[in-house]
């Protein structure tokens, strides 16, 4: 790959105004509105992550996206009647798995400056003749509030054809999918497991599904397949998968993912506790779990801070 010298230049300062047209990283609407036409003079504010846990910075709005990061893909094994190496990832967001392609209607992914605010698949720039690419990519999904254990990423590593059609292959697709893989993003299971990792949680919850485990941060690996049937999240279409590496399901595709939501408590403690709550508020044996009470007790003043302050904001409005 041949480097390109460049400079960038970054001024942080006070904001000295109001500015109009401001978005969050949701999209949503800070006041005072756009009087300009113009989409372009529309600011929009970077997420910040966090990287201290005691850093204080309190939940005062909804906030329920999934950051994910590309990384690699291993397609040099790969045997068929064209050649994997002008490759390109694409991403969506699914909630059922009928049919094993990228359509979907939904429009969950953030768009790029080029794009409408809302888009159904994210795809990676194409890198020519690489049959193992890396990826740099930044794909930001916005997150349903109700997710069930069918919502899962879906992957697809295209072909792109760089040769000039001639009158033979006027007509052709320009891409041509080489290989597919999925990731479950809740699980029902004690312990998140994927066809390659399993990745024990700290009981991390949905508020609204409290007994079910979030697809935790950090890097992820999952083996691709040829071809995936219909309902190919069910254990009975593992069969009828033709996966790449059968036996060992080795994974070779790779990414990252960081979860930032005012929805999910990341606080292992704190969702533990409503982990509890959920499963015992309706038994008489409810009393006993007060014992269980003093776990709240163990977490530090700016967990607190930055969970109960969203709760009392919703209360207050």
């Amino acid at each position: 790959m041949k480097p390109y010298p460049s400079k960038i230049s970054i001024k942080i300062g006070p904001i000295e105004k109001v500015y109009e047209g401001r978005e969050t990283p949701s999209l949503v609407l800070i006041k005072p509105k756009l009087k300009s036409p113009d989409p372009l003079d529309v600011i929009r504010d970077i997420q910040e992550f966090h990287l201290d846990d005691q850093c204080l910075v309190p939940y005062m709005e909804w906030v329920h996206n999934l950051y994910i990061y590309p990384l690699s893909v291993n397609m040099t094994t790969f045997s068929g009647k064209i050649n994997a190496r002008n490759l390109c990832l694409q991403v969506v967001l699914k909630d059922n798995d009928a049919v094993p392609t990228v359509e979907t209607k939904n429009k969950d992914i953030f768009g790029q400056s080029r794009d409408p605010n809302y888009v159904e698949l994210a795809q990676t720039a194409v890198q020519y003749h690489e049959p193992k690419p890396n990826f740099y990519e930044e794909i930001k999904i916005r997150l349903p509030s109700n997710l069930v254990p069918q919502h899962h990423l879906f992957f697809a590593v295209q072909q792109v054809q760089c040769k000039p059609q001639s009158k033979k292959t006027k007509g052709d697709p320009v891409t041509v999918p080489v290989a597919f893989a999925y990731i479950p993003l809740v699980s029902e299971d004690s312990k998140y497991v994927t066809q390659s990792l399993s990745l024990s949680l700290s009981l991390t919850h949905c508020w609204g599904l409290l007994d079910r485990n979030f697809l935790p941060d950090g890097e992820h690996g999952v083996p691709t397949a040829y071809l995936f049937p219909k309902s190919y999240m069910q254990p009975e279409a593992d069969e009828q998968t033709k996966w790449f590496d059968r036996e060992k399901k080795k994974p070779n595709l790779f990414f990252r993912s960081k979860l930032v939501s005012t929805l999910v408590p990341q606080n292992p403690l704190l969702a533990e506790f409503f982990s509890m709550y959920h499963l015992w508020q309706d038994s008489p044996r409810f009393v006993d779990v007060r014992a269980d009470f003093p776990l709240l007790h163990l977490m530090v003043v700016l967990v607190l801070i930055v969970v109960l302050s969203h709760v009392g904001h919703q209360r207050i409005a």
